[in-house]
């Protein structure tokens, strides 16, 4: 069995919240709801997520998707708001408005955008996170001594 794809939901209106994670693990997801900036990088350096949805707007949320991109360099964004007065970082890969897109849409935009997973994309820090860094140095230390 795959493993399932793991979303990081920041909202801090806890009712819209748990609906959009218990859609999601509804369609095989992993959802890791947060309410606020300090849980969200917690979480992220811990579970490592393919996805992060922000739900727009949110108090520092630019500089929020920055620091989760420098820790997560893999990891695609999605930006769900209202109204946005404010553009989003440059790290947004998907942008909706609220009223112009159903929660079918959003489903289907998560499934798309954790499966396009090739590498960091330009810019990004492209530091591995230690535990991967050292399978990646063990597997090549053990393809050498079998050559």
């Amino acid at each position: 069995m795959r493993p399932k794809k793991k979303i990081l939901l920041i909202d801090s209106d806890e009712t819209r919240c748990s609906i959009r994670s218990f859609v999601l693990s509804n369609r095989g997801f992993l959802v890791f709801p947060v309410a606020n900036a300090g849980d969200a990088l917690r979480a992220a350096v811990i579970v490592y997520p393919d996805l992060a949805v922000l739900r727009w707007p949110f108090e520092g949320a630019s500089a929020l998707l920055d620091e989760l991109h420098k820790r997560c360099p893999l990891m695609r964004s999605m930006v769900i708001g209202e109204e946005l007065t404010e553009a989003p970082t440059v790290f947004a890969d998907v942008i909706l408005l609220e009223g112009q897109c159903s929660q079918e849409k959003i489903n289907e935009l998560a499934k798309v955008l954790c499966a396009r997973r090739h590498g960091p994309r330009k810019g990004a820090a492209r530091e591995m996170p230690p535990v991967i860094q050292r399978a990646v140095e063990f597997l090549d230390m053990a393809q050498r001594r079998i050559a």
